[in-house]
């Protein structure tokens, strides 16, 4: 009997737990969207809230001498953030610090790094947000350490401040240029890494070229990813971070890759779709992106971006790694254009029962009834819909010999969540469509 005993809780330690408050999906992977403070608030009544779990309110840049706010961009009014509220969609603040300067004096300071901590907490409380998000650029080598060192700071003091439940992300560059990231540390301390997949070409690019190259260049999508994976990010932290622009740029000649003659303009995808009503669009076998250009009586010009298309296949590699989600580089970019959020959902949408929990509980789901292979002994069984309330009174529970059937007599065809609680209190989530 005492080996039978043991034998239990050695499975039952073995199982990973999944808080209840960390953030379940909508659908199969993770979507966090950038919005930028200085859009119009109306532009979020384009967005499609079912393709969306974070929305990253853009922001608060940072006085690095003051440890205080520059601007925060209607950050204590904007009705964005109850717009994505009401959707059933997390919000967070983000901080940014744009070069290594400023972010070595910031980071040299521990008293003016607890002045940005108190005061971002105390930003996003105001607007009962769900956390925080940090943009460091050009962060230099010499701040690797002091970088981890606030990070943790910042975590400790969040959950200490917000609860537990609150959510910190971090903006990752594509390439280490400075050497300056500890990813393994980083992701042991962060909610969610998003790897900025974009700008490998950039305004101040001497040749025209692809933004976010899936592959073929030497610096790539694919690469970036494999060497952050390979550097210790957990892969259940990594989002893909994807361009909802393009580049435009004055070049030398009609050439594909030509040399760039002033510095590249950023277009949005929704100015870019108008474009695509005058000049025809390529796809560049080389780089999985699209490509375009046009001439007028002085000058050449090309435009490389990313469509519906090309962000597929990124979505793919997302799925082949099986990292996280993915983030978006800016919402407000895609204006009424209603394809790139389409083309989430197909891609993305639950077309299958899936586990959350990557398999730490392990079941099998059909025709509404779940047979779980894990050896537990359940005590408690709740049903949530997608924004966390308890609808367990809408459904009929039949058990037997570890088997749920679940049965509904409305709203059919909708995600809930299972939370199973077993008799030693630990609990485990399975997301499912009904």
């Amino acid at each position: 009997m005492r080996k039978y005993l043991l034998l239990i809780i050695i499975i039952l330690l073995s199982l990973v737990k999944i808080s209840a408050e960390m953030i379940i999906p909508k659908n199969d992977k993770l979507v966090l969207g950038y919005h930028t403070g200085w859009a119009n608030d109306s532009l979020c009544k384009y967005y499609n809230w079912k393709a969306l779990d974070i929305l990253v309110y853009f922001g608060y840049e940072a006085d690095y001498q003051t440890g205080k706010a520059k601007n925060i961009y209607r950050w204590n009014t904007t009705s964005v953030i109850d717009s994505a509220r009401n959707n059933g969609v997390k919000t967070q603040l983000l901080v940014a610090l744009m070069s290594s300067f400023e972010n070595k004096s910031l980071l040299e300071n521990p008293a003016i790094c607890d002045t940005l901590i108190l005061d971002l907490i105390e930003k996003v409380k105001y607007r009962n947000s769900n956390g925080i998000s940090v943009d460091f650029e050009s962060i230099p080598q010499s701040q690797k350490e002091n970088f981890v060192k606030f990070l943790t700071k910042l975590r400790n003091k969040m959950t200490e401040l917000l609860g537990k439940e609150s959510i910190l992300s971090i903006a990752a560059p594509a390439v280490d240029w400075n050497k300056s990231w500890d990813y393994k540390a980083i992701s042991e301390i962060v909610d969610y890494v998003v790897m900025m997949g974009y700008d490998y070409s950039y305004s101040g690019s001497p040749n025209a070229g692809a933004v976010a190259p899936l592959e073929g260049n030497y610096y790539n999508v694919t690469k970036s990813i494999n060497d952050i994976l390979s550097s210790g990010c957990k892969f259940d932290k990594l989002l893909l971070g994807t361009p909802w622009y393009g580049y435009m740029w004055k070049v030398e000649d009609m050439q594909w890759g030509s040399n760039t003659l002033s510095r590249g303009t950023a277009y949005t995808y929704s100015y870019i779709k108008q474009l695509m009503k005058e000049y025809d669009a390529e796809f560049d076998t080389y780089t999985k992106t699209k490509k375009m250009r046009y001439s007028d009586s002085a000058n050449f010009y090309q435009l490389w971006f990313d469509d519906s298309l090309t962000l597929s296949l990124k979505y793919d590699l997302v799925n082949e790694k099986n990292i996280a989600g993915i983030a978006i580089w800016a919402i407000n970019y895609a204006r009424q254009e209603q394809d790139l959020w389409l083309g989430i959902l197909d891609k993305f949408s639950m077309k299958n029962n899936i586990a959350f929990n990557h398999n730490e509980i392990k079941y099998t789901i059909q025709d509404n009834k779940i047979k779980l292979i894990n050896d537990l002994n359940i005590s408690k069984i709740i049903i949530f819909d997608m924004l966390g309330k308890d609808i367990s009174d809408n459904f009929k529970l039949d058990l037997w010999n570890k088997n749920i059937e679940i049965k509904s007599s409305y709203n059919r065809n909708q995600v809930i969540i299972i939370q199973i609680n077993d008799d030693m209190n630990n609990k485990y989530l399975i997301k499912m469509l009904i």
